[in-house]
């Protein structure tokens, strides 16, 4: 185990070093594809290594998942956006000054590119308002130093109550096929909603914390400032499509290197930017290496390969999206004759499209999210390392 762990750690640090040093030492392709090759396989050494030794399937998860996203986010900046010394903020100096090795190491995990000018598109402000000015250090570090702690108290709940039916998790039950809509009663199609939401809820949530809980760490050591580290995720009454929970509502992590890869493959395809064959070809790229990326997780948690499905769900999520595409275009050119959804909705209309997401998730994600429950514990995988409200429940019994 030792040996394994010491493997893990020398992963992560050989990751970080190698993409630190492409950024500042070298612009050569072949040289950076070279790096890009390494850092595949360092990624892939951590996953084996890591899922051997340690227990915890959900840590495995989510270590899997972030390290999988640092990797597409390294070798979109040393291949695709082709960042280099000349961008660093001492390019004529040293070029493995302190400073410069901070912003390059800093860059390659800022999924998002905050403060950049690669920066990705939605990214939540901090206020009600777009130009809402970021909040001060002691009140950021306030605030979600709170949402840390209520969001750690709400996932301990979740998961302090009773084991569910594991018969309601079954493999039949996963797939919601129109020969299974006969069979479906009014009770299990509630319970497939509050079941859908509750889970994606344990899916957000470790993301949230893990994400809150290192901005606090990096504020408070004067590494960060709040600005750099803007909310995670969107809101949840701008959800009101397939596109817009995912390119709205949810993190938008993977968002800059799938979409530089998607991009690098349409140009390399010479199909026209203003055509709907672009607009297709990139969802079909973009879930397409995400599902890949989510299906290693599912890997990384200890679902069969039989069973991890992460990669499907994720490669249904194009065919909702030009579906509601072509709907919205045939909507708003012959029935309400408006300049489409960016306009204001009626009430109605945004309750039908509310409805219309949640039915879709309700139908689909339990092909991905069933597996899951299927081979954790909730309590011998609980994220959180330190459990209150178990303790509380027994306390007051």
């Amino acid at each position: 185990m030792v040996h394994l762990l010491g493997v893990s750690v020398a992963s992560i640090i050989g990751l970080n070093v190698l993409s630190t040093l492409g950024l500042l030492t070298t612009q050569s392709k072949p040289t950076r594809t070279i790096l890009c090759a390494a850092l595949f396989g360092l990624t892939g050494v951590f996953q084996y290594a890591f899922t051997t030794w340690y227990q915890n399937r959900m840590h495995r998860g989510l270590a899997a998942s972030i390290l999988w996203a640092y990797l597409l986010s390294a070798a979109e900046l040393l291949l695709l956006s082709e960042v280099d010394l000349k961008h660093a903020p001492n390019p004529k100096g040293n070029a493995l000054s302190s400073e410069n090795i901070k912003w390059a190491f800093f860059l390659s995990w800022n999924f998002r590119r905050i403060g950049t000018k690669w920066e990705v598109r939605n990214v939540p402000s901090f206020g009600s308002t777009f130009d809402s000015k970021p909040p001060s250090r002691w009140e950021f570090l306030r605030k979600r130093l709170l949402i840390v702690v209520i969001a750690s108290l709400f996932l301990d709940g979740m998961t302090a109550g009773p084991p569910p039916d594991m018969e309601m998790f079954s493999e039949q039950k996963q797939y919601l096929n129109f020969s299974r809509l006969g069979q479906l009663d009014t009770e299990e199609a509630i319970t497939r909603v509050i079941l859908t939401m509750t889970i994606a809820l344990n899916a957000a949530l470790p993301i949230l914390i893990t994400y809150y809980a290192t901005s606090i760490v990096l504020v408070v050591t004067g590494l960060s400032m709040p600005v750099d580290l803007p909310p995670l995720y969107g809101a949840i009454l701008e959800c009101y499509s397939v596109r817009r929970f995912w390119g709205n509502l949810w993190h938008q992590w993977l968002r800059r290197g799938l979409t530089a890869i998607a991009t690098s493959i349409n140009t390399s395809l010479a199909i026209p930017r203003t055509s709907n064959l672009y607009r297709v070809t990139m969802l079909l790229s973009v879930f397409f290496i995400s599902g890949c990326i989510h299906h290693l997780s599912d890997l990384a948690i200890g679902i069969p390969q039989s069973e991890a499905t992460g990669f499907y769900f994720f490669m249904m999520q194009p065919l909702a999206i030009i579906f509601e595409d072509a709907f919205e275009g045939i909507y708003f050119q012959y029935i309400r004759k408006g300049k489409g959804v960016e306009q204001n909705l009626r009430s109605w209309e945004y309750a039908v499209c509310y409805v219309w997401v949640v039915l879709y998730f309700t139908a689909l994600a339990p092909i991905w999210f069933w597996p899951l429950v299927r081979h954790t514990d909730p309590v011998l995988d609980s994220f959180l390392l330190v459990r209150i409200v178990p303790r509380v429940i027994g306390f007051m019994q």
